[in-house]
């Protein structure tokens, strides 16, 4: 099993080298909460790399439901962080994939095997029999939360290719506003979420469409009538505050914020704070600072 320290020193790898994305396929075989260590540090991803965009990290749901002992189990370790982007599984039926972990953390689902699926056909790399040299082809047998989440990482570099300078909250609201809703009728709430197929199945042409579409960089432009030096500053106050895509609790949410984060106060609507281009916070949680 992975150290703290291990983990750390991938981390830090990928942001002192400018990672522009990160996907993983890895979790712990029973169900355990991040040390602090590292949910900390994976905010520190999340908050200072790319210079100061953010690193988007895509996690896998994990796999194997229902568990040995026989009862469903929800998402849990680095998938469940507030920092890291979780992948649950679903088919080319755009099914449920029984086999993957769910809960209130999934972000969206991506394509992969399961049930009366077809499963993907991805590149493959092998070492030859004598061990000597690297065999490139074809695989049809990579399957799972592993391979949905690569995909959706593979969708996220399209979107940087097209807007390279869109925030970790930009990123991820593109995500979840370009999603498709699938599954039977009742599967999302009134915020448009599914426990099993978060926002919805990834769209790579409308996420690309929309991130194309928007102005990246998460400073409002200045106007002549409002000075950029002007903007008022807040502090968060609650343990997690969630920022979503507008004014009100209906509106997708796109990020979650921690205790103590400074944030850009740029107008107030109606119990709400705009803090950048399409990220809205509630002000109960919100000190005014300056």
């Amino acid at each position: 099993m992975l150290s703290d320290d291990a983990i750390r020193n991938a981390l830090d790898h990928a942001l002192l080298n400018g990672a522009d994305i990160i996907s993983c396929s890895l979790g712990y075989p029973q169900p355990i909460s991040l040390s602090t260590f590292i949910s900390g540090y994976m905010r520190k991803l999340a908050t200072e790399g790319r210079g100061g965009k953010g690193i988007p990290m895509f996690f896998a749901a994990g796999n194997a439901n229902p568990a040995s002992n026989n009862q469903p189990r929800q998402i849990s370790d680095f998938a469940a962080d507030p920092n890291a982007i979780c992948v649950t599984a679903s088919n080319s039926l755009d099914e449920r994939s029984s086999y993957s972990y769910y809960g209130p953390n999934a972000f969206l689902c991506a394509p992969t095997n399961g049930n009366n699926g077809v499963g993907i056909t991805t590149a493959s790399c092998d070492i030859s029999s004598d061990q000597r040299s690297v065999v490139l082809g074809y695989t049809s047998g990579f399957g799972g939360t592993s391979s949905a989440t690569p995909l959706v990482a593979g969708v996220c570099a399209l979107i940087l290719s097209v807007n390279p300078n869109l925030t970790l909250g930009q990123i991820r609201g593109v995500l979840a506003e370009s999603c498709d809703k699938i599954g039977p009728a009742g599967t999302y709430n009134s915020a448009n979420h599914s426990i099993y197929y978060g926002f919805g199945r990834v769209n790579a042409l409308r996420a690309v469409q929309l991130a194309a579409g928007q102005t990246g960089g998460a400073q409002p432009a200045s106007t002549p009538s409002t000075p950029a030096s002007t903007t008022k500053k807040g502090k968060v106050t609650s343990n997690k505050l969630n920022v979503r895509t507008g004014p009100s609790t209906t509106n997708k949410l796109v990020s979650t914020l921690q205790k103590g984060a400074v944030i850009n106060l740029v107008e107030y609507v109606n119990g709400w704070w705009r803090i950048g281009q399409g990220q809205y916070v509630i002000d109960d949680y919100v000190q005014v600072i300056g």
